[in-house]
């Protein structure tokens, strides 16, 4: 007591100041622990790199990814994809806005993803000092992603496939119930056409029927370009006919093309041809090609340009409901017109009998009675 007593008071004061000083740092000590054992508990990769892009701190889980060796390192040689500078790394997009920046970038010697925050640190003059790296590993979340990406884009085309789909069985139900109501063969053309028109948009093609002797054929309608010649063609010329079941031939050299294909001005790329038949009778074939485009050649709207194989399944089956169609349509008219003709002629003679006399004199009468004009009958006996 009295050794304090002796003391000066700035000897007292000294001291005193020195045991307020050692309080205050024993908790900053206390704090920067806890601040460092913080700093190596995060889970994502921090490191602190100096206005050099020199790694100067790392937290632990940066350690464990690159090794013990990376202070000291510069950016791109741990998170670079080339292993050199480069103009489109997340530092220099961070330099150029001086604000904070984020950018995926991939690791190919580790084959992760990093999502790469950078954060600058500025000095007392607001110069940059240096930035602050947090990589967060989204090599999880990428695949997840892409893999509902892929997700997506396969239930898109699936609905496209559906509505596609959807729109042939309707345009097929409303072709059937047309052509229900056409009177002959040759009327089948016009409705016919239409319909392929629609339900081939991408295609061009043609519908022959085969000739009273069952050899030649006859061309009845075509759509799209080129345009088809006129001229028939043998039925040992189509591969469909002489099998009496489709066949498809295309750029691949799989199958070989029909010679009747041959007088066509452009090259084929694909063509299909499926066989009109009813009850096992083959009635004709209907034609169908994919040509390799003009030089003058208009994109059309809506229409993608596919590869090989041009006339998948689903296709091959539009094109087989399709001649289901005509088929029954035409098969239903020959058979009206053999009814007819068997009604109006006598089966002994071939001659016309008394009800094609009545049909035909009530039809000339009111053409005479129109034009004013006389009429006269004969009538002779056999």
């Amino acid at each position: 007591m009295d050794e304090e007593r002796r003391r000066s008071p700035g000897d007292r004061r000294s001291r005193h100041q020195a045991e307020e000083d050692l309080r205050k740092v024993v908790p900053m000590r206390r704090a920067t622990d806890w601040m460092e054992r913080a700093f190596d508990a995060m889970p994502d990769l921090v490191a602190v790199f100096d206005g050099r892009r020199r790694l100067v701190r790392a937290n632990r889980a940066m350690r464990e990814q690159f090794g013990p060796g990376v202070l000291g390192s510069v950016c791109f040689e741990c998170f670079g994809r080339s292993g050199r500078r480069e103009e489109g790394c997340p530092l220099s997009g961070m330099a150029e806005g001086r604000a904070e920046h984020a950018e995926d970038v991939r690791v190919p010697e580790t084959d992760r993803t990093f999502r790469i925050t950078i954060s600058p640190v500025y000095d007392a003059q607001g110069g940059l000092e240096g930035c602050v790296h947090v990589a967060q590993d989204v090599t999880e979340r990428k695949l997840a992603e892409q893999a509902n990406q892929e997700t997506q884009l396969r239930l898109s085309q699936w609905v496209q496939d559906l509505d596609r789909r959807s729109r042939e069985i309707s345009l097929l139900s409303e072709m059937g119930r047309l052509l229900q109501t056409c009177e002959s063969v040759e009327k089948l053309a016009l409705p016919v056409t239409w319909f392929a028109e629609k339900l081939f948009l991408e295609e061009s093609g043609e519908l022959h029927l085969l000739a009273p002797d069952g050899h030649a054929t006859v061309l009845l309608l075509s759509w799209g370009e080129p345009p088809v010649p006129a001229a028939p063609f043998q039925r040992d010329e189509c591969w469909a006919l002489g099998r009496a079941a489709a066949h498809v031939a295309d750029v691949s050299g799989a199958s070989p093309l029909c010679r009747h294909h041959e007088a066509l001005p452009r090259e084929i790329l694909a063509s299909l041809c499926v066989p009109i038949t009813l009850r096992d009778e083959v009635m004709g074939v209907l034609c169908i090609r994919r040509m390799a485009p003009s030089e003058d050649a208009i994109p059309i709207p809506g229409v993608v340009e596919t590869g090989p194989p041009y006339f998948p399944d689903d296709r091959q089956r539009l094109a087989t409901a399709f001649v289901e169609r005509v088929a029954l349509a035409v098969s239903n008219l020959r058979l009206r017109a053999e009814l007819h003709e068997q009604s109006i002629r006598d089966p002994l003679t071939g001659l016309f009998n008394r009800r094609f006399m009545d049909e035909f004199l009530e039809r000339e009468l009111a053409r005479a009675s129109r034009a004013g004009a006389p009429v006269a009958v004969v009538m002779m006996d056999i």
